[in-house]
């Protein structure tokens, strides 16, 4: 069995070695600890690799919690003066 460190994963996936890492802290990817570097084994490689992914960032989307919590006055009172204060229309509108 072979094992790629986080340089090699890098290549193979077309991604930054610190996103492989990332991904290796998260649990993302099945590693084993060789020392202080990750030793990725070449068949879990291939399974991530498979994988159908989305390319670009997420779209971002209002969460209401957040929405409800700016509505209150006690929030309020902490926020700075000099930052705008976005309203609760401002807030639901669909920004893209």
């Amino acid at each position: 069995m072979r094992y790629y460190t986080t340089t090699e994963a890098a290549a193979v996936l077309n991604v930054d070695p610190s996103r492989v890492r990332l991904l290796c802290k998260l649990g993302r990817i099945e590693t084993i600890k060789i020392g202080n570097t990750y030793g990725i084994a070449e068949d879990v490689l291939d399974q991530f690799a498979a994988r159908e992914r989305r390319p670009g960032r997420p779209r971002k989307v209002a969460v209401p919690e957040v929405v409800e919590t700016l509505g209150d006055a006690d929030c309020l009172s902490s926020h700075p003066s000099w930052l705008p204060i976005p309203s609760k229309a401002d807030l639901t509108t669909n920004q893209t």
